[in-house]
């Protein structure tokens, strides 16, 4: 299986002067991907849990001199 991942990074300094990077990735799998089919219907309509799931990675590293 293959999951699609969107990547961006930054780099720049913070307020101390530090050089820093930024690295954030996105992207969305499909529980029923991974036989995960079990559900809860809820008495106002709908199910208690979706089938998409999104995925947020968020890193920030700091260069140490």
């Amino acid at each position: 299986m293959t999951v699609a991942i969107d990547v961006t990074s930054r780099r720049g300094t913070n307020p101390l002067g530090a050089v820093v990077a930024r690295f954030e990735a996105t992207g969305k799998i499909s529980r029923k991907d991974f036989d995960l089919e079990f559900n809860v219907p809820l008495a106002e309509g709908g199910f208690l849990v979706g089938d998409e799931v999104k995925i947020v990675i968020d890193v920030q590293a700091l260069r140490q001199e």
